[in-house]
């Protein structure tokens, strides 16, 4: 699913629909360069959900992306707050393994 948000967002960025379109415009070509590669280590997959946590915030779109963005901030912080973050971690937490 990151891979789908990040390839829309740099389409997006193509458009000028981003509100600071040299900014995004970098930061999408960087993801997509990022993602045509293949991600093999964490660093990758750190620099890659910061970076697709950036656009969604940016756009105002996290809240359509709520799992997204749990996992956008699970990679950047050991501590979670918030209705969704309570939510997701209510089901990791029920969950039968």
């Amino acid at each position: 699913m990151a891979a789908q948000v990040a390839a829309a967002h740099a389409s997006r960025c193509r458009t000028g629909a981003i509100v600071s379109p040299r900014m995004a415009d970098e930061l999408c070509r960087k993801l997509t360069v990022e993602l045509q590669h293949g991600v093999t280590t964490e660093p990758q997959v750190v620099y890659l959900m910061a970076g697709i946590r950036k656009l969604i915030e940016r756009d105002g779109i996290a809240e359509r992306y709520d799992t997204l963005k749990f996992h956008c901030n699970w990679v950047l912080h050991s501590r979670l707050e918030g209705r969704a973050a309570r939510e997701i971690l209510h089901l990791f937490d029920t969950a039968e393994i």
